[in-house]
C-alpha cells in the first residue's frame, strides 16, 4: 500500500510538472502579447475644449492646437441629450398647460394638439430641427413630431394626472435620451487632426428602427476611434444586443470602432456586446471632475503636489491595469479661465511620463491580440491542478479520497471546458490558488525544531516556491483576452482567502495531535468560557476586516496608507502587497524560529498563511501585466525578508532584556534577608 501511494504521488508530481511547463509556455506568450500592446491615447471632453477657449480668450482652433502639442489625440463627444439641448438654449421643454403662453406660441404648428398630459419639446435652433424631430419620436413611444410651423415641436406624453410631481418625474425619464451629435463642431475637430470618441446614450425598449438610427449616427462620425456608452445599460439591453452589434458592424462583420470600457463603471450588456464583437475593447480610465477637486488643494503648492498624484494615478492605470485610453479632466474646469498653462503642463507631464515608461502616446487605437493557446495545453494545465488536489489530500492524510476527488475533478474539468469554458477555467483557477498554499503550509509547518535565521529564510523560500506553483498554473489556465480585458474575472477570491486559514491550523494543531477528539472536546468546553467567547468575537472581527480588504472592492484607504503605497511605488517601481512584506513573510520567519515546539503560538500560523495566500492571489488580477505581478512578488519577498530579519533582531533583543531583567530580580530576591 505504501509503495502504491508513493507511485501515485510521483505520477501526480509529474503531471504537475507537465502543467507547469504548459503554463510557462502560456505565460511567455502572454508577456510577448502585453509587451507589444503599448499604444495609449489621451482624450479630453469636447465641452472642456470650448470652456477653455471661452475662459481664456482663445479660439477653439488655438486650444485644439495646444492640446495636440501636449499629447492629446482624441476628443470625446457625448451624444447630445434632450436635457443638454435645452440647457444650451437650442430647445425649450414646456408643460402642456404653459405652451400657449410662451412668446413664440404664434410660431408653433397650427395643428399642434394641446394637452395638459404632454410635454412639448420646441426646437428653437434650426440646425437641430430635423435631427430632433427624427430621433425623439423614434426613441419615445407615443411621441409625435410636428414640422409645419416656424418652429418644430415634438409632443411627449406623460402622466394623465397632470400634477407637478407626476410630470417632473416623467420628465426625468426622458431628458437623458440622445438626439445625435453636434455634427458641425465634430467635423471641425476631425479636420483639426483629432480622432473622435463617440459616447452614446440609451433608452428604454428600443425598436429595431431606433437602434438602426443610432447606428447610422455612429457610422457618420468622422475619424471615429472608439464607441462608448453613457448609461448603466447599453442600447438594446437586454434582448437586442446582438441586433445592435450587427448594426454597428461593417460589411465584414467587424465593429466600425472598438468599444470603450470605462473602469469601475460596470454597464449592463457591455460584456455581452464585447464578447459578440470578438473582444474588440479598449479599457479607459478617467479621474472624474469631482475627484479632480481632491487634487486641486488650497494653494499652488498643494496643486503642484496634486498634479504629481494625478499623473501617478494615470500612469499606474496604464502600467498595471492595461488602460490604453486615458480621459483627462482638467484642474478647476468650473472656472476655465484659471490655470490654463497649468493644465497644459499637466497634459505634457502625463504624456512624458507614459513615454518614459515605454508607451507610445497617440496614434491609432491598438487592439489587444488574442492568445493562441492550444486546447491541449490548456487542458493539461487543468490536469496538473487536479493532480495538485491529490497531492494536497495526501498531505492531509486522505489519499483515497484525494484520488477519487482528483479523478472526478478531471472528468468535470474536461466536460465543462467544452460546454462552458469560461466557467471551467474560473473554477480550476480557484482550485489552484486554494490547493497549493495549503499544500505548502502543511508540508513545511511546523518544523521539527526551531530553525536558525538562515534556515528560516531558506524554508520561507521553499514555502513560497510551492505556493507559487498555484500562481503559475492559474496563469496557465486563465490567461485569455477576456480575462486580460476584465470582460471575465477570477471568481471566489473571498473563498480563496478563507479556506486555507481554516484548513491549515485545523490540520496542524488538531488533526495531527495524538488525541484530536479529546482536544476538540476541550476546545468546545473552553468556548463556553466568557474569555474565550470574547477572543472568538475579536478573531471574527479580524477575519471580517481581512476578508473586506481582499479584491478590488475592499475597504477604503486612509491617507497614511495611500501615502505609503505611493512611496513604495516611487521607490521600488511596483508596490509590493502589504499582506506579504508587512505580515506574511516576517511572521513566517518568527514562526519558524520560535513556534516549532510551542503549540500555544498557533495563532502565528494565520499571518504565515496570509502571506502565502497573498502571493498566489496576486496573479488572480489577470488584467495586470504578468511582468508587473512578477516584479511585485519579487519586491514583496525581498522587502519581507528584510523586515523579517529586523523583526527577529528585535525579538532576540527583547528576549535578552527580559532574561536580564528576570535574572536581576531573582538576584535581588536572593540577597534579601
Amino acid at each position: 500500500m505504501q509503495r502504491f501511494q508513493q507511485t501515485i504521488k510521483r505520477c501526480a508530481a509529474v503531471l504537475v510538472l507537465i502543467a507547469i511547463c504548459c503554463s510557462l509556455y502560456v505565460g511567455f506568450d502572454r508577456i510577448q502579447n502585453e509587451q507589444s500592446y503599448k499604444n495609449v491615447n489621451l482624450s479630453v471632453v469636447e465641452s472642456d475644449v470650448r470652456a477653455l477657449a471661452n475662459g481664456n480668450g482663445k479660439t477653439t482652433a488655438q486650444v485644439l492646437e495646444d492640446l495636440k502639442a501636449n499629447g492629446v489625440s482624441q476628443i470625446l463627444f457625448k451624444e447630445t441629450t434632450i436635457s443638454s439641448l435645452v440647457l444650451a438654449g437650442n430647445a425649450r421643454l414646456v408643460k402642456g398647460a404653459d405652451v400657449q403662453t410662451q412668446t413664440y406660441s404664434d410660431q408653433l404648428p397650427e395643428d399642434l394638439p394641446i394637452s395638459a398630459g404632454n410635454y412639448y419639446l420646441v426646437v428653437t435652433n434650426d440646425d437641430w430641427r430635423d435631427q430632433v424631430l427624427r430621433e425623439v419620436p423614434a426613441k419615445i413611444a407615443g411621441a409625435t413630431a410636428y414640422d409645419d410651423g416656424d418652429l418644430g415641436v415634438v409632443t411627449i406624453p406623460t402622466s394623465i394626472e397632470a400634477t407637478d410631481s407626476a410630470q417632473n418625474t416623467a420628465a426625468q425619464t426622458f431628458k437623458g435620451i440622445g438626439v445625435g451629435f453636434d455634427t458641425e463642431w465634430m467635423e471641425t475637430v476631425a479636420d483639426a487632426g483629432f480622432d473622435i470618441v463617440a459616447q452614446v446614450s440609451s433608452w428604454h425598449n428600443p425598436s429595431d428602427a431606433s437602434l438602426e438610427m443610432l447606428a447610422e449616427d455612429i457610422k457618420s462620425v468622422p475619424n471615429l476611434a472608439m464607441v462608448m456608452f453613457n448609461d448603466k445599460y447599453l442600447p438594446g439591453y437586454p434582448d437586442k444586443i446582438d441586433t445592435f452589434k450587427t448594426l454597428i458592424s461593417d460589411e465584414d462583420g467587424n465593429l466600425v470602432a472598438p468599444l470603450g470600457q470605462i473602469e469601475f463603471n460596470a454597464q449592463d450588456g457591455f460584456n455581452e456586446l464585447a464578447n459578440e464583437a470578438d473582444k474588440d475593447v479598449v479599457r479607459l480610465h478617467t479621474i472624474s471632475n469631482q475627484e479632480m477637486s481632491n487634487y486641486e488643494g488650497e494653494n499652488q503648492e498643494e496643486m503642484d503636489a496634486g498634479i504629481v498624484e494625478a499623473v501617478d494615478r494615470l500612469d499606474l492605470a496604464a502600467r498595471e491595469r492595461n488602460m490604453r485610453a486615458l480621459l483627462i479632466r482638467f484642474f478647476n474646469i468650473d472656472m476655465p479661465g484659471n490655470y490654463y498653462d497649468t493644465n497644459m503642463s499637466y497634459l505634457n507631464s502625463i504624456s512624458t511620463t507614459l513615454t518614459d515608461h515605454g508607451f507610445n502616446v497617440g496614434g491609432d487605437v491598438q487592439e489587444m491580440q488574442s492568445l493562441n493557446v492550444p486546447t491541449a495545453v490548456r487542458l493539461l494545465v487543468g490536469v496538473g491542478i487536479c493532480a495538485g488536489f491529490l497531492l494536497m489530500m495526501m498531505e492531509i492524510g486522505l489519499p483515497r479520497l484525494g484520488l477519487i476527488g482528483a479523478l472526478l475533478a478531471l472528468v468535470a474539468w474536461i466536460g465543462l471546458y467544452f460546454l462552458k469554458p469560461t466557467f471551467a477555467m474560473q473554477m480550476m483557477a480557484l482550485a489552484s490558488v486554494v490547493e497549493f498554499p495549503i499544500l505548502s503550509c502543511l508540508h513545511f509547518l511546523p518544523p521539527k525544531e526551531n530553525l536558525t535565521l538562515p534556515k528560516a529564510i531558506g524554508r520561507l523560500l521553499l514555502m513560497c516556491l510551492v505556493s507559487f506553483i498555484g500562481a503559475v498554473l492559474m496563469v496557465g489556465v486563465l490567461s485569455d483576452k477576456a480575462f486580460m480585458l476584465k470582460l471575465s474575472s477570477f471568481i471566489g477570491i473571498k473563498i480563496a482567502h478563507v479556506i486555507p486559514l481554516v484548513v491549515v491550523p485545523f490540520m496542524i494543531y488538531i488533526v495531527r495531535t495524538s488525541k484530536p477528539l479529546a482536544l476538540c472536546k476541550q476546545l468546545i468546553n473552553k468556548a463556553l468560557d466568557y474569555k474565550w467567547a470574547i477572543l472568538f468575537v475579536i478573531a471574527a472581527a479580524a477575519l471580517m476586516i481581512y476578508v473586506s480588504r481582499t479584491g478590488n472592492d475592499g475597504a477604503s484607504m486612509s491617507g497614511a496608507e495611500a501615502g505609503m503605497r505611493q512611496f513604495l511605488n516611487d521607490t521600488l517601481g511596483v508596490r509590493p502587497r502589504s499582506k506579504e512584506f508587512l505580515i506574511g513573510y516576517p511572521a513566517t520567519m518568527l514562526y519558524l524560529m520560535y513556534a516549532a515546539k510551542r503549540p500555544g503560538l498557533w495563532l502565528l500560523t494565520l499571518p504565515v498563511i496570509i502571506g502565502q495566500i497573498s502571493l498566489v492571489n496576486t496573479y488572480a488580477h489577470i488584467h495586470t501585466p504578468l511582468l508587473i505581478s512578477l516584479h511585485r512578488s519579487f519586491n514583496g519577498l525581498v522587502l519581507g525578508i528584510v523586515i523579517g530579519v529586523i523583526a527577529v533582531i528585535v525579538v532576540k533583543l527583547c528576549i535578552r532584556i527580559f532574561r536580564w531583567a528576570n535574572d536581576k530580580i531573582a538576584a535581588q530576591e536572593a540577597t534579601e534577608p
